[in-house]
């Protein structure tokens, strides 16, 4: 979801479900500094009832450094809102109401200063404001992967969910931002973009264990059949083999 602040800058809010229970709601929030290095992130998870037929919900933020240490929490509990969900809708967990705690507030008083990641349509030269980009005029072509680009920035740090609650998962993140039209992005040049991440074996490592660290996961704990999102069986989760059935397929 791209959500817009009060100031124009973009805040990029990456949903997930949590494969542990299936009925957990992730959202993540990225704060970067002027360079566009992740410093610290914000997850908040609200904890639904099972059944999917009637939710009630609370809702814990937690704060963390670029080391994935966490550096504090809030908690909020929220009663009499419910929602009666249809079954189709338990996978994407979709509901009514949604709580925002006071984050400003809480960062303010950690002295983390929020900036986002945003890229210019014409290049993938990174800004800070996004104010900038509507400012001066784009004299070269639309970059297509411009979507991409800013989707990835702030959810490439994200191990999605293998379980079978739900039909998202990591590979479906590509499917629903090019919408199963090869024509909406540039594939080529997104395989150039994921391949300085997903083919350096240092800067994988660090993409999946600090990950893994984050939910608190371990990798054994992780099960996918990357040949068929739809069959999902106990096949060890194999960063080898999704790295490449991205490069391939992307």
């Amino acid at each position: 979801n791209i959500v817009k602040d009060k100031t124009g800058h973009i805040i990029y809010a990456c949903e997930i479900p949590n494969s542990e229970s299936g009925d957990w709601f992730v959202a993540l929030n990225h704060y970067f500094d002027k360079n566009g290095k992740t410093f610290a992130f914000e997850k908040q998870t609200n904890e639904f009832n099972s059944g999917c037929e009637e939710i009630t919900y609370e809702t814990k933020t937690e704060y963390y450094n670029n080391d994935f240490k966490s550096i504090g929490s809030e908690y909020k509990l929220v009663d009499k809102k419910k929602k009666e969900l249809r079954k189709k809708d338990c996978d994407l967990m979709e509901y009514k109401y949604k709580v925002v705690s006071n984050n400003d507030n809480y960062l303010k008083t950690k002295s983390i200063k929020k900036a986002h990641t945003i890229y210019r349509e014409s290049s993938s030269e990174f800004i800070e404001n996004k104010t900038e980009t509507d400012s001066k005029p784009n004299t070269n072509p639309k970059d297509v992967n411009l979507n991409v680009k800013n989707y990835i920035s702030a959810c490439i740090e994200i191990v999605d969910d293998f379980s079978p609650y739900s039909k998202l998962g990591y590979v479906n993140i590509f499917n629903t931002i090019f919408d199963n039209n090869p024509n909406i992005v540039n594939k080529n040049l997104l395989k150039q973009q994921l391949s300085a991440v997903l083919t350096n074996k240092e800067q994988r490592d660090l993409f999946f264990k600090g990950h893994l660290k984050f939910f608190g996961r371990n990798e054994s704990s992780l099960f996918m059949n990357i040949d068929s999102m739809n069959d999902y069986t106990n096949t060890q989760f194999n960063g080898d083999k999704l790295v490449r059935y991205i490069l391939e397929n992307y």
